[in-house]
């Protein structure tokens, strides 16, 4: 491997990782929204049910309410996860480009790089596929 593709290749990782954090990170800040309005709406309804309110309506809205915001909460974490391990593909190519002279410690910080793109790709689909499979047991009729 020549060093001129050594460096465009991770040039080409470092545009990818940066894409895919502005991407998690907006959809985590759209995700906390979500959550924080949920969390408003359960603290109402929290105070009808310490009152003794024993509307069925309410007490229901209350457990919908508490089992959006456990889904979401379990997606947000998801992203973190995304989001940890892009920073430190981010990082370790940060430290092959500028960092390291050497061809041969390049190389193989460049593999493990890989090695570490592979994981976070498998992740990503994993979160994708546990998404998209609750996103279809929501809209079943």
């Amino acid at each position: 491997m020549t060093q001129e593709l050594l460096n465009t290749s991770v040039d080409d990782i470092i545009n990818l990782v940066l894409v895919g954090l502005g991407v998690l990170f907006s959809l985590f800040t759209l995700l906390y929204s979500f959550i924080f309005s949920k969390k408003e709406q359960l603290d109402i309804l929290d105070e009808g049910v310490n009152k003794g309110c024993n509307n069925i309506l309410i007490r229901q809205r209350h457990k919908e309410a508490f089992s959006y915001i456990k889904k979401i909460r379990v997606i947000t974490n998801q992203m973190l996860v995304l989001i940890g391990f892009l920073s430190i593909v981010l990082s370790l190519n940060i430290v092959i480009k500028y960092f390291i002279n050497e061809l041969s410690k390049q190389i193989l910080l460049f593999k493990i790089d890989l090695i570490l793109l592979f994981f976070l790709f498998v992740l990503a689909i994993i979160s994708i596929v546990r998404i998209l499979k609750k996103y279809f047991q929501t809209i079943r009729l």
